[in-house]
């Protein structure tokens, strides 16, 4: 009788973009060559926010997990540029945008870039590892990992009431910002805290249909439209996937030190779940009211239209970890952090972090070396190897983190009575030499980013769609996974 193979085995927590894109990844690479048990702390169908612009990474996690081919399905065409206007005024100061010539020329830089769903991109992920790899991969909610024990060379881990999860030779945590296991790695003094501000999450179903034509015409092509003052910021987005949805998402940050005085400020309970959290009842009357209310005469009236159409509204503080976060000095338990458990450096970026921690760890674990026999039997994961990749994801999530609070943060996100116009000037603080820059050079720049898209905006060749230039890292990702048929695994075909 023939020996079974001995191969790894890991357990994903959680099943946000990160865990989910690194299981599927991990999957469709080594097939029957690894034994993965994913789990979640929460329901399998649950709010998953609004839109994510996917980069070279992100688009990596789809064409390594062979599902590149629904990369359009799940984007919005034309939808990679973001427009800066200021709080008053009918033109636009600054677009941010992939020029057409540019995009020719040199598309591993400029590749087409669109907003993406990030529920439907996290949906595929998990299809993949429900149907396609159900025979390597078992997918369990409302179950998660509260402790972690070692065990010989793996690890244990136990559920919060004590119930044993199994002995696993890693674990990998992508449980978010609220892990549970990222002490196990880390030491943060400060923790996790409020920083700076709350968020008031909003959807407005056909901004095309219901807004102030102003504002569509001032939205246009763009996928993102923001506005912002000193310690105002109005960020709008589209996220509905296809021609045909028009779903857009307000982001309103209201600067605080508070997680309960916006929701007495509002006269409203403090929400107790992510599922109570989505306001459509009485509340979201009353949201609505007192955003329109704080956004007074500062904003134009287009914006405060915007606002009186919101469908549903959720609010929740801005939450990251401290900048003081360290590695532990001893860690015996084979444990990775990826993704927000790391660090959660806020909104805005971290998606896309997450998503290189989940393309990058895949990859060393696909490498033979990743583990090792032991002479007792049995395996053990090549830990320095995995640690030296996980100091450069802290250090680049500690960098985003560091800039956001210590550049922006002053002068974005706190408010000065008297001043509402933000001023370039007031960017950057700690640095002489970046706000002349700013307050100079970059001003020539932005009116140049506004002429040129308009330039390409006449010739029809604004922004990007299916037939656009791609990251040509990503095609050649994407024709390799669609030519390999993962080891002892036979595919079954998904639509």
């Amino acid at each position: 009788m023939e020996k079974k193979k001995e191969v790894p085995r890991i357990l994903v927590c959680g099943t946000g973009v990160a865990g989910s894109a690194f299981a599927a990844i991990l999957a469709r690479r080594l097939g029957g060559n690894v034994a993965l048990t994913v789990t979640e702390r929460a329901e399998r169908v649950r709010d998953q926010g609004y839109g994510l612009d996917l980069d070279v990474y992100g688009q990596l996690a789809m064409a390594r997990a062979g599902l590149y081919d629904h990369y359009w399905s799940i984007s919005k065409n034309r939808s990679d540029s973001m427009a800066m206007y200021p709080m008053k005024g009918p033109e636009a100061q600054f677009v941010y945008f992939r020029p057409n010539l540019l995009r020719k020329w040199l598309p591993s830089v400029f590749g087409a870039q669109p907003e993406s769903n990030r529920g439907e991109l996290r949906a595929l992920f998990l299809r993949e590892l429900e149907t396609t790899y159900a025979a390597t991969t078992k997918v369990a909610y409302e179950q998660g990992a509260f402790e972690l024990k070692k065990a010989g060379n793996g690890v244990e881990a136990f559920e919060k009431g004590g119930k044993s999860l199994g002995i696993f030779d890693l674990v990998v945590d992508a449980s978010g910002v609220h892990s549970p296991l990222r002490g196990y790695r880390v030491d943060d003094p400060e923790g996790k805290h409020l920083d700076f501000y709350m968020m008031i999450h909003g959807v407005v179903s056909n901004p095309e249909a219901t807004v102030d034509p102003e504002f569509v015409r001032r939205l246009g092509t763009h996928g993102t439209l923001f506005v912002f003052g000193r310690g105002y910021f109005f960020f709008t987005q589209r996220f509905g996937p296809g021609d045909d949805d028009k779903r857009m998402a307000l982001l309103y940050y209201v600067p605080t030190d508070s997680e309960t005085k916006l929701f007495d400020d509002i006269g409203i309970d403090p929400t107790s779940s992510r599922r109570d959290g989505i306001m459509t009842d009485h509340r979201l009357e009353k949201v609505k009211e007192w955003i329109v209310k704080d956004m007074g005469d500062h904003f134009d009236p287009c914006y405060r239209d915007f606002v009186k159409h919101l469908d549903r509204v959720t609010i929740r503080p801005n939450v990251t970890h401290g900048l003081q976060t360290t590695f532990k000095k001893e860690c015996d338990i084979p444990v990775v952090c990826i993704g927000d458990a790391l660090l959660g450096c806020g909104i805005g970026g971290g998606g896309n972090l997450a998503l290189k921690d989940a393309v990058e760890l895949a990859e060393l674990l696909e490498d033979p070396s990743a583990f090792e026999k032991t002479t007792g039997g049995g395996l053990v994961a090549n830990l320095p190897h995995l640690r030296k990749k996980e100091a450069e994801w802290l250090k680049l999530k500690m960098d985003w983190l560091y800039a956001k609070e210590t550049d922006l943060g002053p002068a974005v996100f706190t408010r000065e009575p008297g001043v509402v116009e933000l001023e370039w000037s007031h960017m950057w603080p700690n640095s002489p030499i970046k706000r002349f820059i700013l307050s100079t050079i970059f001003k020539w720049f932005a009116a140049l980013t506004c002429w040129w898209f308009k330039l390409d905006l006449k010739h029809g060749v604004a922004n990007s769609h299916p037939a656009s230039p791609h990251f040509p890292q990503v095609l050649k990702a994407a024709r390799e996974a669609k030519n390999r048929t993962p080891p002892n695994v036979v595919l079954k075909k998904t639509n």
